[in-house]
């Protein structure tokens, strides 16, 4: 069985190719591939050494899915048509592009769950199919608009690191999260979606945790005192 995989980094950079083939794809902090190997050319990662590493992967069994898409098949797009019914991996497949910040927020939803027993497997049943529709919908988006779906997540990802710079120039005087999202052109929500993310923190806990570590570094470093 040659699964559909999308594969989804949340960290360190690694890359990834075909056995027996000479070209080396990078796959980079928050971006997806989505890809499968055929009989022959296997996959192969290469995960950088003392590096840290955080991939999720979804994987898709087509000879089962078949049985999901087969009374769609007549409205579906050509494009996932071809990719779903290559049920015995035949044809090789790769494609690769950038995430969106609500499907970084839904693999935190899924890797956070606590439930256990019946509940769990429901909850994480279902955030996976969120995680496959957001995902096959932004393929096919990248697919008939490239540049745009591209500049769109681009520019949310450079707001929130222009946020960043913000809250280290201005330490003392960052009041709250609103304020900051609307400096950088960005709603509250998508922020701190964004931070998330990116950091693993909400933008309160980034700005705390900065805090923590300038005081640190003056109590070192200079002769004030502690308050």
């Amino acid at each position: 069985m040659h699964p559909l995989k999308f594969v989804f980094n949340r960290q360190t950079t690694f890359k990834h190719k075909f056995d027996g083939q000479n070209e080396v794809h990078e796959i980079k902090r928050l971006e997806c591939a989505i890809t499968s190997s055929n009989q022959i050319n296997v996959h192969e990662f290469i995960i950088p050494e003392n590096e840290p590493i955080c991939i999720f992967s979804l994987e898709i069994n087509r000879k089962k899915f078949e049985k999901s898409i087969e009374k769609f098949i007549p409205d579906m797009d050509d494009d996932l048509v071809t990719l779903f019914r290559d049920v015995n991996g035949v044809n090789q497949f790769y494609h690769k592009s950038q995430y969106s910040i609500q499907i970084a927020e839904l693999i935190n939803e899924f890797t956070d769950c606590e439930l256990e027993g019946f509940m769990r497997n429901v909850f994480l049943e279902s955030k996976a199919q969120e995680i496959l529709v957001l995902t096959l919908k932004q393929y096919l988006g990248n697919l008939s608009e490239p540049e745009k779906q591209k500049i769109l997540r681009q520019s949310t990802i450079k707001s929130i690191k222009k946020a960043t710079k913000i809250i280290k120039k201005e330490l003392s005087d960052i009041s709250n999260v609103a304020k900051l999202a609307n400096e950088v052109g960005l709603s509250s929500n998508t922020l701190q979606q964004g931070f998330k993310a990116l950091f693993e923190l909400s933008v309160n806990d980034y700005i705390r945790n900065y805090r923590i570590e300038k005081a640190k570094e003056l109590i070192e470093t200079s002769g004030m005192n502690i308050t």
